[in-house]
């Protein structure tokens, strides 16, 4: 009887199975390839982060300059002289005077908003800013004859994670 139990007992040097050491290296490759996998799905998903934000910045930017560009149509100005009295007369900025329509346009869109001077426009410490330069008037050709014109720069900048984003756009006026 006992030589039936040992054909039934498996032998312990059997070459079924796997070792040890193939595990580990079985295991090695497939944590070589989750973190490949995973270090690009981050940076992927990274840099999907900083585009939303990018394209964000640059949509507060133009909607910002859209609407100041249409308070200062709507003011109808006629000369430089009547735009620098409105936006800088008696030494005041936009920021300090609460009756300014083209101010108040900008912080109706984001209340962060501030008026920056020309010369040091864009300032870096600041996420929201816009700044307005009236030009002297310059003549320009026309047909056949010569019309004087100038015009209202605007420019608005916003900051990003990748830096700061700037807008311009010109009114004229006649």
């Amino acid at each position: 009887m006992s030589k039936r139990l040992r054909k039934n007992i498996p032998k312990l040097k059997s070459k079924k199975g796997l070792t040890l050491v193939e595990i580990l290296v079985g295991v090695t490759i497939i944590v070589i390839v989750f973190g490949a996998t995973l270090g690009a799905m981050t940076q992927g998903y990274t840099n999907t982060l900083y585009n939303a934000d990018e394209n964000k910045s640059a949509a507060l930017s133009k909607s910002i300059n859209d609407s100041i560009m249409e308070a200062v149509v709507r003011q109808g100005f006629k000369s430089q002289t009547e735009c620098e009295n409105y936006f800088f007369g008696g030494g005041k900025s936009p920021n300090s005077d609460s009756s300014n329509a083209v101010h108040s346009a900008a912080v109706a869109i984001d209340s962060s908003v501030e008026y920056v001077p020309y010369a040091s426009f864009p300032d870096n410490s600041k996420d929201c800013q816009y700044t307005i330069k009236t030009d002297s008037i310059s003549t320009v050709e026309g047909t056949g004859s010569n019309v004087s014109m100038g015009y209202v720069l605007i420019q608005t900048a916003t900051k990003s994670a990748k830096g700061m984003h700037i807008n311009t756009s010109y009114v004229p006026y006649y």
